[in-house]
């Protein structure tokens, strides 16, 4: 059961009126067609970045990895769920406008609901299929933000193994997820060129 954001804002104005229950937010079911839309956007951003980051060119065997991977299609429903709501939390609690979570958060979200619910698996792969999908959307939602926000990211392999380390042994909260992400990029600013 996902939901979608009704009523165009809390504030009337300058200060909430959170008094009147008629100037509260309303959430309803998002659409099969919104579900799926969200569903597939998942999948194909997960693809997409593992292509990215390990290219037939350099890795010849990653292709043989995408044909082996395999997840429960209700557990995928159940993650875009699961953000939806965190969604609504954001625009409640937080005052955020609708959908304005960011995608910082909405990915550390999705990681934090993979390594929960354990949706993938790779054929013949004994274990550590979901912590590596969701370390590998981790650093691609810190890159991505970063290069958005003009922060360089100090992201190497000795942080990847810290990383990895957390989310396979630790159990990180969604907070937790999300504050670790936010500090790792902002680390310093990028040069200015020019005069």
């Amino acid at each position: 059961m996902s939901y979608q954001y009704l009523v165009p804002s809390l504030y009337d104005g300058k200060y909430p009126k959170l008094t009147n229950p008629d100037n509260f937010p309303a959430f309803g079911k998002l659409s099969r067609d919104d579900l799926r839309r969200k569903y597939d956007e998942l999948l194909d951003m997960i693809v997409e970045v593992f292509k990215k980051r390990y290219p037939k060119e350099a890795f010849p065997k990653s292709g043989d990895i995408l044909d082996k991977l395999r997840w429960d299609e209700s557990t995928i429903y159940k993650i875009v769920d699961l953000v939806e709501r965190r969604r609504v939390y954001f625009r409640i609690y937080h005052h955020e406008t609708a959908y304005d979570m960011g995608e910082l958060n909405e990915i550390c979200l999705q990681c934090f609901w993979i390594l929960k619910l354990s949706p993938f698996r790779v054929e013949n792969c004994i274990s550590g299929t979901n912590v590596f999908f969701a370390s590998l959307l981790f650093a691609h939602a810190i890159r991505l933000t970063a290069s958005k926000k003009g922060k360089v990211v100090r992201f190497g392999e000795h942080i990847a193994q810290h990383i990895n380390h957390a989310f396979k042994y630790r159990d990180l909260s969604k907070e937790a997820i999300m504050a670790l992400a936010e500090g790792l990029i902002h680390v310093e600013n990028v040069p200015k060129t020019g005069s």
